[in-house]
């Protein structure tokens, strides 16, 4: 099992969209339309900066989905 010792949260931003979609295609969920909820997603970095995860909500006022989880295998 591979282990993080350093992970850091934060915004997505749009230069995350194509690690965002890389994860999402590689754990089989929808990535097409990624773009408008940018937005709404978190990413999870390791160590070194790279995009290893990321959450994100489809948002329609007043309420939310969850959009896709995913983490690096």
């Amino acid at each position: 099992m591979k282990t993080i010792a350093d992970c850091t949260f934060a915004s997505a931003a749009p230069g995350d969209a194509p690690a965002i979609a890389e994860l999402l295609r590689a754990a089989d969920l929808p990535h097409g339309d990624l773009a408008p909820h940018l937005a709404h997603f978190l990413v999870a970095r390791d160590d070194r900066g790279a995009v290893i995860g990321a959450v994100g909500a489809e948002v329609c006022a007043p309420d939310a989905v969850l959009r896709s989880l995913v983490v690096a295998q």
